[in-house]
């Protein structure tokens, strides 16, 4: 710091300098009419607490060809698990992805990064409000959540009725979401965080658009580029698993239920090979398969609603079940296998899912393998035989995959060769005896790689024994074929191999089933389970088919979509917090994550370029 007496000041020559230099002089008054502009315009904006999307909203980060569609920015999926409580997830899911794509595009998160908010807050928040006798008739419905006390049952579109929620949302570590009902209002520092008032986080629902068309969904989501909240009618699908009046007519070849199971009725006309005497089991399993795609079989019951959250489209893409063109749906159900019950039609069955990407048709069905493998689904199992008989055998895997199973098959082919040349044998091996042989995937080596490298389990036990009749103490089993049969079923064939000596016992074969009884039957074993796990931040995505949708309407079951239209406050972002002190921020700032991302360089997932030409 300079003194008079360290450093005199002319004031007569300072005084004198700006006629000596007038460009000086110019620059000088630029500069401080440029700082009172900028000085102003802080002033103006800062004292808007809310800040708008632009009128024509960035639509994605990529170009979208008119036949697919998918938003920006979506974040993991949330999970209900044991709780009625979809239709929180169907709307604070929408909230989350506003809240990213708007904090992406102002600069305000990386484009890596999300915030999960409390569901099991919200919920309480909503409940109370719609309790409230002035809301009394936004919430009236038949048996919902807050006229019976409780969070399970509810409609996404509450929200728009309730602006007294809008600054009482709260980040998950705030209250993180309890799986069981008896928790459901359990939420210590809620009440406490409400009342301090110094919740960062605020939003405004300036509209709401509610569709009741597929055409208007589509066009809605793309014009937009916004998830919207989905509330359907679901439904079981019933089965008919033929049996016969005499069950050794046919020498045995018949399911093993039949032999358990006794609740039998005539079988329907549309059911092919059984006589005009013969009974069937009836059977009701849920409205959608183990990959995640919903379908309708001839026969279908009401179940009751759901709400999950409509992302995107592609018109081009073909279920397992035949039709063309559907939704993809952000759905909150784990993937995992729920135990069937034959008494009740209410069962969850076993459940699958994919990446949005791969409804998209983005990736390839190899690549999908390394996110959402769906290892539960017997679609998805490995044939240990069609390995050892050769590429031109194998199912589920594309050409490039065939081509290196094969390779693997060589090479064990010429191992084994070898090792019988060196103790005498004959290496004479016939095609028909290694057709049936599962002993590449009994030999630890190339049973580790071909799981590592295919992401396809192949090794399986039997769940439940008394009811199929399999025996996972004396057997180990492995997939010999899955094939589809008439009337919506399918048949799974099984090699075992004796655990007491490693010696072929024969086959096991599970006939004329759901598939996903084939699931209820085996499972992967648990190490493969485990490592085969779907990524739970880039799957959860089902798929609904528009002609589902349009079949369902017909015989009475509603859906609708709705698009909020949502403005944020900058305050609501962590990366803000300089700005407004007298707000809480600690619970926003531990919220803050990543979200895993993957990038494949084609077709081949374990391919990486590595070098240029030039």
């Amino acid at each position: 710091m300079y003194t008079t007496s360290e450093k005199e000041i002319d004031y007569k020559q300072l005084q004198k300098e700006p006629e000596k230099n007038p460009i000086f002089k110019f620059i000088t008054i630029i500069f401080l009419v440029a700082i009172l502009i900028l000085g102003i315009a802080t002033v103006v904006v800062s004292a808007f607490v809310y800040t708008t999307q632009p009128e024509t909203p960035v639509v994605s980060s990529r170009y979208w060809p008119k036949h697919k569609y998918a938003t920006s920015f979506p974040p993991p999926e949330t999970f209900q698990e044991n709780r009625g409580t979809c239709w929180v997830h169907g709307l604070v899911g929408p909230l989350e992805q506003s809240y990213r794509r708007n904090g992406i595009l102002k600069g305000f998160l990386k484009e890596d990064q999300y915030v999960p908010f409390s569901i099991q807050a919200f919920g309480i928040s909503i409940v109370k409000a719609c309790q409230d006798p002035k809301n009394y008739a936004v919430c009236k419905e038949l048996q919902a959540g807050p006229e019976m006390n409780t969070t399970a049952g509810g409609e996404p579109a509450w929200l728009y009725y309730l602006p007294e929620l809008y600054d009482k949302l709260f980040p998950e570590s705030l209250c993180p979401y309890l799986p069981e009902d008896e928790d459901e209002w359990k939420c210590d520092d809620l009440d406490k965080a409400i009342k301090s008032k110094k919740n960062p986080i605020k939003f405004n629902i300036v509209d709401m658009k509610t569709v009741y068309d597929i055409d208007d969904a589509k066009e809605l989501m793309r014009e937009k580029d916004m998830a919207l909240a989905f509330s359907t009618d679901v439904w079981t699908n019933v089965y008919y698993i033929p049996c016969y009046k005499d069950d050794q007519k046919a020498g045995g070849d018949y399911s093993p239920l039949c032999g358990v199971w006794k609740d039998r009725v005539k079988c329907p006309a549309f059911v092919t090979k059984h006589a005009e005497d013969d009974l069937c089991l009836r059977t009701e399993q849920p409205g959608y398969n183990m990959d995640g795609e919903w379908y309708l079989n001839t026969h279908f019951v009401a179940e009751g609603g759901h709400a999950m959250q409509m992302v995107g489209y592609n018109d081009e893409w073909i279920t397992l079940h035949g039709e063309k063109g559907g939704f993809a749906i952000k759905n909150s159900w784990h993937d995992q296998l729920y135990p069937w019950d034959p008494a009740s039609h209410l069962t969850r069955g076993g459940r699958g899912s994919h990446s949005l990407g791969y409804w998209l048709g983005e990736i390839s069905t190899w690549d999908e393998r390394y996110i959402c493998p769906n290892p539960g689904n017997p679609e998805n199992w490995m044939s240990c035989t069609d390995l050892q008989a050769g590429p031109t055998q194998m199912k589920n895997m594309g050409r490039a995959e065939k081509k290196m199973a094969n390779e693997m098959r060589e090479r064990f082919v010429k191992e084994k060769r070898e090792a019988m040349k060196q103790n005498g044998n004959s290496t004479s091996n016939s095609a028909s005896n290694e057709e049936k042989s599962v002993e590449m995937c009994l030999k630890k080596e190339y049973a580790d790689e071909l799981l590592r490298v295919l992401r396809q389990p192949f090794e399986f036990e039997c769940h439940n024994a008394s009811r199929y009749k399999c025996d996972t103490t004396k057997y180990r089993y492995f997939l010999d074929s899955f094939t589809h049969d008439t009337n919506s079923l399918v048949t799974a064939k099984f090699v075992t191999i004796q655990k007491s000596d490693g010696k072929t016992a024969g086959t096991f074969t599970l006939r004329e089933v759901p598939p996903s009884m084939v699931a209820d039957a085996f499972q992967p074993l648990k190490s493969q389970l485990d490592f085969l796990a779907n990524d739970k931040d880039n799957c959860g995505y089902y798929w609904m088919p528009y002609d589902v949708m349009g079949t369902v309407t017909r015989y009475g079951e509603t859906w609708n979509a709705n698009y909020f239209d949502i403005e944020w406050a900058d305050s609501s972002y962590a990366s803000m917090s300089y700005k407004y002190s007298g707000k809480d921020y600690s619970y926003l700032k531990k919220s803050v994550l990543s979200q895993k991302k993957h990038t494949f360089d084609g077709p081949l997932p374990l391919a990486k370029r590595t070098g240029k030409y030039m």
